[in-house]
């Protein structure tokens, strides 16, 4: 502080010394007005380069920030949408799965089915055969062995019909042409 103090003392002395030079010369009065004038356009043109780069440091200072800020905002843009993302593609898994399983279900349920099925035709064919009294076309039987090829076949592909008392469907035999019986509910 005591260096820019003496400087400044300096200076005033220097323009009182300017200024009394000037007052007591009558012929160079304006030469030292000119001399004046073009020191203090040099200090303001000093002072107006200085504002300049301060205001220029300020602008540097803003845009740096603007940059960073906008860096800021397109990493968080990036991670929103990674996390979006990796939203719809768990949701996409969770989806598959279930449907996997839904799939499952109904595989393990006609599966189900056809073993009930299965079984139904299965106790209905051993209730008849236990039975012995009737064929599935109902006529009476004549004992082992003593029906014919040819009435055997005749019987086997005469209609007949299913009601079952565990499921509670009914329906009617079809021969198909491979000689397989399939049921019509």
């Amino acid at each position: 502080m005591d260096l820019v103090s003496n400087m400044r003392f300096q200076e005033k002395e220097i323009q009182r010394a300017k200024e009394e030079a000037v007052r007591n010369r009558k012929r160079s009065s304006r030469i030292a007005m000119r001399e004046l004038e073009k020191e203090e356009a040099t200090r303001m043109e000093e002072v107006r380069r200085d504002l300049e780069v301060r205001m220029q440091k300020v602008r540097d200072d803003e845009a740096k920030e603007a940059a960073i800020e906008a860096d800021k905002m397109a990493k968080e843009k990036e991670r929103e949408d990674r996390l979006k993302d990796r939203e719809e593609r768990l949701k996409q898994r969770e989806d598959a799965i279930a449907q996997r399983a839904v799939e499952e279900t109904r595989a393990k349920e006609e599966a189900e089915k056809a073993r009930e099925f299965r079984a139904q035709k299965r106790l209905a064919g051993e209730s008849a055969a236990a039975s012995g009294a009737s064929t599935p076309t109902g006529k009476a039987g004549k004992g082992k062995g003593s029906a014919t090829k040819a009435e055997q076949s005749e019987e086997e592909e005469e209609d007949w019909e299913l009601a079952c008392e565990v499921c509670k469907q009914h329906g009617w035999n079809v021969v198909s042409t491979f000689g397989y019986a399939k049921f019509a509910f």
